[in-house]
């Protein structure tokens, strides 16, 4: 799902994805689709965040995510949270992506039994523009 918000101050679009829980080739193809239309976009904002059920991890030495993640300009939160399985979360496969514009304050898993994984509530807020330094 692909959504735009428009927001007093800023306009983003947010991504919800849930990817193939046994294949890395179907998730890869799958975050290709979806690079497909986050590059048909007209009028993209300089704001994005895709977010939700990876269903692998991310830690950027070679895995699935690494390519979309460094073709958007993505980041995440510096410590993932551990979503799955949901009774006793020991692996982190839902995320909260980022463009740079963004700052993810914090994240935190939400105790809900009612998937096999745990949903993610991240705190997000504009990144303050970088301020020139004078000498």
């Amino acid at each position: 799902v692909l959504t735009r918000v428009e927001a007093p101050t800023m306009s983003l679009d947010v991504v919800s994805v849930h990817l193939d829980f046994k294949r890395d080739s179907e998730r890869r193809a799958q975050l290709d689709d979806i690079t497909l239309h986050l590059l048909e976009r007209e009028d993209a904002p300089d704001h994005l965040v895709v977010a939700g059920d990876f269903n692998c991890a991310f830690n950027g030495r070679g895995d699935v995510l690494r390519e979309f993640v460094r073709r958007h300009s993505l980041g995440g939160y510096e410590t993932p949270v551990e979503t799955f399985p949901s009774r006793r979360p020991r692996r982190a496969l839902d995320h909260v992506l980022v463009s740079s514009s963004i700052e993810v304050r914090r994240t935190v898993a939400v105790p809900a039994l009612v998937s096999d994984h745990l949903p993610v509530l991240a705190e997000l807020a504009p990144r303050a523009p970088a301020v020139p330094s004078s000498r």
